[in-house]
C-alpha cells in the first residue's frame, strides 16, 4: 500500500511539473526576453540549413515552438531570409542552453545564399500563401530538396509552376495541385528547366522544357510537331514518324528555347494534316 501510494503521489508530481511546460513561440519568448537567441547561417540555403542557438531566462520550465511558416529574416540585405518548412519543438529549463537545427528553404529566388555564420533575426510568421505552403511542406513526405526549394520560390516571388517538375508520383502532383489553386491557375502540363548560372541560385532563364503528350491514331500516319509564337510563326519542328502505327502514343517532348524572347507559345500536334492537339505554354 505504502508503494502504491508514493507512486501515485509521484505520478501527481510529474503530471504538475509537466504542466509547468508551456508551449511558447519563439518570437514570443524572445520579445518577452525568456529567453537569449542566436541565430545563423550553416552556409546553405535548403534543408537543415539554419543553427540556433537557445538560452532559456524563464524561472519555469517552458518549450519553444519553432513553426513551419515562420520567415527567418536575414541581416544581410544581399542574402536571402529563410521559411522553415519543419516544426520544431525544445524543451527548456532555467538557465538551459541548447544548439538546435533548423529546417528552411531560401525565400527571395533573386538574392545570394546565406554564408556561414550569417546573421538572422527571429522574423515573424510569412504571409498567407507563404504560410500555408510552410504548413503544407511541414506535412509532406518524400518531396525532394529541388521541388521544395522550386515550390517555395514559386510563391515567394511568383515564379512559375512549371518549375516545380512533375516527376510522375501523386506526392509532386499534390503539390503542383496545392499550388495552382493556391495561384488560382491551371496546373501546367509542362515543366521548365532554367539555366544554372555561376553566383545565382535562380537565374530565370528558361533552358529545357518538357512534357508528355498522349495521342491516339486511327490508321498509319504522318505525325508531326509544331511549336509557334504568339504571331503564328513556327519555332520549333518534331516529326515523330511518316507512318506512325494505329494505337495510343505518346511524345515525350524536349525542347530547348535557346535565345527565344518571353511570351505565350503554343504545341501544335498533326496527323496528316489533321490538328490533333494544341497546348499553350508560357516562357517569363
Amino acid at each position: 500500500m505504502k508503494k502504491l501510494f508514493l507512486f501515485i503521489a509521484f505520478g501527481f508530481l510529474s503530471v504538475g511539473l509537466f504542466a509547468k511546460k508551456d508551449t511558447v513561440s519563439i518570437e514570443k519568448a524572445y520579445l518577452n526576453k525568456l529567453i537569449k537567441l542566436d541565430i545563423k547561417g550553416k552556409g546553405g540555403y535548403q534543408g537543415p540549413c539554419i543553427a540556433m542557438q537557445l538560452k532559456s531566462l524563464n524561472p519555469d520550465s517552458m518549450v519553444l515552438f519553432i513553426e513551419a511558416g515562420r520567415r527567418l529574416d536575414s541581416k544581410d540585405s544581399t542574402q536571402q531570409d529563410i521559411l522553415v518548412v519543419k516544426d520544431l519543438f525544445v524543451s527548456l529549463t532555467f538557465n538551459q542552453q541548447k544548439d538546435v537545427d533548423v529546417t528552411g528553404y531560401c525565400c527571395q529566388a533573386r538574392k545570394g545564399a546565406p554564408a556561414a555564420k550569417s546573421l538572422f533575426l527571429v522574423g515573424a510568421l510569412a504571409d498567407k500563401n507563404l504560410f500555408d505552403l510552410g504548413r503544407y511542406l511541414n506535412a509532406a513526405k518524400k518531396l525532394n530538396a529541388g521541388t521544395i526549394q522550386n515550390a517555395v520560390w514559386c510563391i515567394s516571388d511568383n515564379n512559375e509552376l512549371s518549375s516545380v517538375t512533375d516527376d510522375g508520383t501523386e506526392e509532386v502532383g499534390k503539390l503542383r495541385k496545392f499550388l495552382a489553386k493556391m495561384k488560382g491557375i491551371v496546373t501546367p502540363w509542362y515543366n521548365i528547366f532554367y539555366k544554372k548560372v555561376p553566383g545565382s541560385l535562380f537565374s530565370g532563364i528558361p533552358e529545357k522544357v518538357t512534357g508528355n503528350i498522349d495521342y491516339y491514331i486511327n490508321d498509319f500516319s504522318s505525325v508531326i510537331v509544331n511549336i509557334r509564337n504568339i504571331e503564328g510563326t513556327v519555332v520549333q519542328t518534331f516529326l515523330l514518324g511518316k507512318a506512325v502505327p494505329r494505337g495510343s502514343h505518346t511524345f515525350n517532348m524536349e525542347w530547348k528555347p535557346g535565345k527565344l524572347p518571353a511570351g505565350k507559345y503554343t504545341v501544335y500536334m498533326y496527323e496528316n494534316g489533321r490538328k490533333l492537339k494544341e497546348l499553350p505554354i508560357e516562357l517569363k
